[in-house]
């Protein structure tokens, strides 16, 4: 009986430090699908890290903090549930990129909303500058 992997987020899969962020910001490629918008840039990871990704929501777009949280951590569930397929992918090119994932919407999204959206940017970003 085979043991199905974790789908877990853990730290060396998360975009940190202010120098790989801006590298990402001011080299990456983005791909638009309304209201998220993800920027990625092929770049050395860690071992065994085939991607790293950041969450990001604007004070000016959403005001209160509980909706920024909520909205950011709707994404990276989402994130986390399509990984493994991800990762996969990578793999089978031997590719490793850093994302930055920013929501630019002014109301909360739904799940199935945001699962749906973060799914198709991901793919989009993948078809296009993977």
């Amino acid at each position: 009986m085979s043991v199905a992997p974790r789908l877990t987020f853990n730290k060396q899969e998360r975009l940190c430090g202010k120098l790989r962020m801006e590298t990402v910001v001011k080299q990456g490629k983005s791909v638009n699908e309304p209201p998220f918008r993800l920027i990625g840039l092929p770049m050395e990871m860690p071992a065994g890290v085939r991607a790293q990704i950041a969450f990001a929501v604007p004070k000016r777009n959403l005001h209160e903090a509980v909706d920024r949280n909520t909205t950011k951590r709707r994404m990276r569930e989402a994130y986390r549930l399509q990984k493994l397929d991800l990762f996969a992918w990578l793999e089978e090119r031997d590719l490793h990129f850093a994302w930055l994932c920013i929501y630019q919407g002014k109301v909360v999204p739904t799940w199935d909303f945001t699962q749906n959206k973060i799914t198709r940017c991901l793919n989009r970003w993948l078809q296009e500058h993977g």
